[in-house]
């Protein structure tokens, strides 16, 4: 090869100082990439934290502008309607609570206004009537008021009529949550009485329970001038039936013996009878028998023509003709059983007659014997007492 043609090894290679600058500006090269790379990565992520503050921030401005308007509506409620238990307690400043717990209710009353109960036999009704009236100073107007439980075997009212007039309604009341009308019974133009809602019983809206209410004439009124059109005793009544509520019934409400040491002593040798129909049991005199002419008609006899009988159902539809009252009925108990014994005569004979209910069926008892003296005449009524006591039901 011609020698002009040869390629000298520093024609080949460049000169280390090139070599260097390469180097140096392929490193400024990548690290420039790098960089960009990385810058641009950063600006994504924070345009990105960016749109996420602006979102959050427009969120919690939309929260307080809610919560703003939420307060200005509170705000303007409170100052349009007070408070409900604010207004009870003034529309109550100073009443009475009268709680039954037997029967199972409470309600509120003026301080100047008394209560009265009423739980006895109801030779109406037949049955136990358990209620109360209110009376307003003087005794010039009362509210009566009775209340039970669906299956209460109790009446709530004797009451069988209402005077001359005509029913007029007069809006409306809630009493134990359950809507009613209000009626006013009206004569020669003038409201005598007001019923919550008429005679008779009002069935709660849960039907839980049956009600009676009635605002009328008390003794110390005059019937003529009597006029409730407006009278505040009607507020007042209105305020009393709403302010009607449930509590709890009393518990250990089992009928108790009402036999004393001295009876038990007494009776200790006495006999037990035991109706298995009717589910009730009595003690008598070992020297007495008896007659079991039916489950519903039991007669004893004992020394001296004494009769003692025990009627159930409709054998209790007896008749005393010819026979006086002797004394006032008397409230009597009969197996915790509210009842009523009647005293009456026939010359030298006489008579007690008690009557109540139990289990929905009614019940009699009567005693026949002959007047000896004011202390024998004494220790039959006190036999018959001891009778009565030892009564148990199952």
């Amino acid at each position: 090869m011609p020698e002009e043609f040869k390629l000298k090894s520093e024609d080949i290679e460049p000169p280390k100082k090139n070599r260097k600058k390469i180097i140096i500006i392929a490193a400024s090269v990548v690290a420039v990439v790098i960089l960009a790379t990385l810058g641009y990565y950063l600006w994504k992520n924070y345009e990105s934290k960016k749109t996420q503050l602006e979102e959050l921030k427009g969120q919690m401005e939309e929260l307080q502008r809610e919560s703003s308007e939420l307060n200005t509506q509170i705000e303007e409620t409170q100052s349009e309607e007070p408070p409900v238990q604010e207004e009870e307690e003034d529309a109550y400043s100073g009443w009475n609570t009268y709680a039954n717990s037997e029967i199972g209710y409470q309600l509120r009353y003026p301080s100047d206004w008394t209560v009265k109960e009423t739980s006895q036999w109801s030779e109406l009704t037949w049955q136990d009537v358990k209620y109360i009236t209110i009376d307003s100073p003087g005794k010039k107007y009362f509210l009566y008021w009775g209340l039970k439980e669906k299956d209460d075997e109790f009446s709530i009212s004797e009451r069988t009529g209402i005077g001359a007039g005509d029913f007029a309604e007069e809006g409306k009341i809630t009493i134990l949550g359950t809507e009613v009308v209000v009626k006013k019974q009206v004569y020669k133009n003038k409201a005598k009485e007001y019923f919550f809602p008429g005679i008779g019983s009002q069935k709660t809206a849960d039907g839980k329970y049956y009600f009676g209410a009635a605002l009328s004439y008390g003794d110390g009124s005059d019937y003529d001038k009597t006029d409730l059109t407006g009278a505040p005793e009607l507020e007042k009544a209105k305020l009393i039936l709403s302010s009607v509520k449930i509590i709890q019934r009393a518990a250990g409400t089992g009928c108790a013996s009402e036999l004393t040491s001295s009876d038990k002593q007494s009776i200790k040798n006495w006999k037990t009878f035991k109706n298995g129909k009717y589910d009730y049991s009595l003690k008598y005199p070992q020297d007495w028998s008896y007659d079991k002419v039916s489950d519903k008609l039991i007669n004893f006899t004992g020394p001296d023509n004494l009769v003692f009988s025990w009627r159930s159902e409709e054998m209790t539809a007896l008749g005393f003709e010819g026979w006086e009252i002797s004394a006032p009925a008397k409230n009597a108990k009969v197996a915790c059983q509210s009842a009523k014994s009647t005293y009456l005569h026939q010359g030298d004979e006489r008579m007690i007659f008690t009557q109540f209910s139990k289990n929905g069926k009614n019940h009699m008892t009567n005693f026949g014997y002959r007047y000896v003296g004011a202390s024998i005449s004494s220790d039959m009524v006190e036999m018959y007492d001891l009778i009565l006591k030892g009564v148990e039901f199952e």
